[in-house]
């Protein structure tokens, strides 16, 4: 691992084999990109603008804490009721994202950080914990753990995520319709905008050239396992818990510009649970205890 200088950003690299990992360790525990260096060409594997080390970025691997996307009370936005009752604030994708974060362990190949929550987010999530986020990275694959440490007795709701932007198309000369995303899932919903959803068809036949692909929450996993596929060979898994089946509340969600004349990426996100999730938790964490959400991304 190296120390780079963007600007007045201190970033940090990671050369596994042919593989170059750059991650903001101070602002949003981010992976910015992932690129793969073959035969003298550069593949971007996850994209983003070398220009941009902050703000609101449409790439790398935004982090999803305490709870992802917008929450709702009734059709209220951005509050949340906790199990005691109360109604507090809910930034949208929560506050990690943008958080400040400090480095609690680095090597070659492995980087743990630990959130540190700015006063809002205190007043939003008023709980007594330790929030981590550990990436391990390979040649051809790297693992993102989010690790919450209940360090009180009482149980905490959560349901994070990761949010990794995929450069699609990713060979020059092909368009966005010929790669598909493969899953088992067995149900597919929409969000309507104030946590309600309504059901989806066409499962699993749509390309990343359809506009149905767009926000689309891919329920009822039975491996845990999404493949981006492109016709001509070549695959990108994200792997949710090492191929265990994953607990029923887990999705993937698929957010981008199905244009090939727009921004080329798309993202498919590793969620613990859906939209909603703040109000009406599915997962929590028991007091004095730690709770982890493991995610693979392998290249092939």
């Amino acid at each position: 691992m190296k120390v780079v200088r963007k600007g007045n950003v201190s970033l940090y690299e990671f050369k596994v084999g042919n593989s170059t990992y750059l991650v903001n360790p101070f602002v949003g525990a981010r992976l910015l990109s992932w690129n793969i260096e073959s035969n003298n060409q550069v593949r971007s594997v996850i994209p983003w603008n070398s220009d941009a080390t902050e703000g609101k970025v449409n790439g790398g691997n935004p982090i999803l804490f305490p709870f992802p996307s917008s929450s709702f009370v009734g059709k209220t936005p951005h509050i949340w009721r906790t199990p005691r009752g109360d109604v507090r604030p809910m930034q949208r994708h929560g506050y990690a994202w943008s958080g400040k974060f400090e480095v609690a362990y680095s090597s070659d190949t492995e980087l743990k950080l630990k959130f540190i929550p700015c006063a809002e987010c205190k007043d939003a999530y008023p709980y007594d914990y330790n929030f981590f986020v550990r990436y391990t990275f390979a040649e051809k694959s790297f693992v993102t753990e989010l690790i919450l440490e209940n360090k009180g007795e009482e149980a905490m709701p959560w349901g994070a995520g990761t949010h990794p932007y995929f450069t699609i198309p990713w060979v020059k000369g092909d368009s966005k319709r010929d790669y598909f995303l493969k899953t088992d899932a067995r149900l597919s919903t929409y969000n309507v905008g104030d946590g309600t959803r309504y059901k989806a068809d066409n499962l699993d036949k749509m390309s990343f050239a359809d506009g149905e692909m767009v926000g689309r929450i891919l329920c009822n996993l039975q491996t845990g396992i999404a493949t981006i596929v492109r016709k001509k060979g070549g695959e990108i898994s994200l792997v949710i818990n090492d191929n265990r089946k994953p607990d029923s509340s887990f999705v993937f969600v698929t957010y981008g510009k199905t244009r090939d004349d727009e921004e080329a990426f798309f993202a498919v996100e590793p969620w613990m649970a859906p939209p909603n999730c703040a109000t009406k938790p599915l997962q929590f964490v028991a007091g004095k205890s730690t709770g982890v959400f493991k995610v693979e991304v392998k290249v092939k």
